[in-house]
């Protein structure tokens, strides 16, 4: 089930086995809910967000391992501040991701992780129009646009405050690591 207006999306799903024959990571449900980068009032400040609850149950096939089960609470943000040199954009970032887990690997007590991370995207935008005239399908088509956008991202997470060896790998949230 999805639901999307424009300051946000919401969904509900579940991902189950239906046999034996191989390994599949369950989601027994997952909630999401994600706000797209939003304009913070007339600032050149702008604010992403993603969500998550989800119940994993991972199963091996033919039952072959005792089976992975772990809840998992996600929340990340991200603050981009938005500016132009001239025909150079530049756009540092900041991140913030608190993770809190039912158990990790070891125990059965609920652990919490933080990971936070910084970067900046350097990108300029070039382009050309070129007469092109056609009718072809009814597009009625008169030019033809080509867009060029180089562009340099930098990122940096230190290591989170959990090490992705503790905690069951049920996707990419878990296993986050330091990145450079």
């Amino acid at each position: 089930i999805i639901t999307s207006k424009q300051n946000y999306n919401f969904s509900v799903g579940a991902k189950f086995r239906a046999n034996n024959c191989f390994t599949v990571i369950q989601r027994l449900p997952e909630v999401k809910m994600s706000i797209p980068d939003q304009r913070l009032w007339d600032l050149p400040l702008y604010y992403g967000s993603e969500m998550s609850a989800v119940n994993f149950d991972k199963k091996y096939e033919h039952n072959s391992f005792s089976d992975e089960r772990v809840g998992r609470l996600d929340s990340w943000h991200k603050l981009t501040y938005v500016a132009s040199l001239g025909p150079v954009n530049i756009t540092p970032f900041g991140t913030f991701r608190g993770t809190m887990y039912s158990r990790d690997k070891w125990k059965d007590t609920p652990v919490g992780r933080v990971a936070w991370g910084a970067g900046a995207s350097v990108y300029s935008r070039f382009h050309r129009e070129y007469d092109f005239k056609t009718d072809f399908l009814g597009l009625n088509i008169k030019a033809l646009r080509h867009i060029v956008v180089p562009r340099i991202d930098y990122f940096h997470r230190p290591r989170p405050t959990i090490e992705k060896d503790d905690l069951y790998q049920m996707d990419s949230i878990d296993s986050l690591d330091k990145e450079n």
